[in-house]
């Protein structure tokens, strides 16, 4: 089965997060350090083959007003290469506003300190964003 990878890059880490089979539950999976942007490339592309991922979601920070922000053009640019190096993965961008203060909130809360789960976490919440979204429109996450 295929899966979903959920992308949260920043200046000095990329969080990934990665659905279940079913593609309805997103979950940690990695910080890469993003020294190189080949490198770093080459780790997603290395983390899609391994994981059978077929689509990604990239978080883009938006500003408040929901215009595209400074931070996004660098983020846009990443986009635009990984599209040209990672082939047969559909990319979708998604609204990430709040999701790094959000994560940093909550492991605060929780007494976590380690920068790098920061990153992921962030990963996270774009990814279930994006799968709650879309489970919601196709009328698979009805439960209540």
């Amino acid at each position: 089965m295929t899966r979903i990878l959920g992308l949260d890059i920043g200046e000095k880490r990329i969080g990934v997060a990665l659905s279940d089979p079913t593609k309805i539950i997103a979950k940690e999976l990695v910080t890469i350090e993003f020294v190189e942007e080949k490198k770093a490339i080459e780790e997603i592309r290395k983390i899609c083959l391994e994981n059978d991922v077929d689509k990604m979601v990239i978080g883009i920070p938006f500003n408040l007003k929901g215009e595209v922000a400074h931070q996004a053009e660098r983020v846009e640019k990443f986009v635009d290469e990984l599209k040209k190096e990672i082939e047969g993965i559909e990319i979708i961008e998604e609204d990430e506003r709040f999701t790094t203060k959000l994560a940093r909130d909550f492991r605060k809360k929780i007494g976590f300190k380690k920068k790098e789960a920061i990153d992921s976490l962030a990963a996270v919440m774009i990814l279930q964003n994006y799968l709650d979204r879309v489970n919601q429109d196709a009328g698979t996450r009805d439960f209540f």
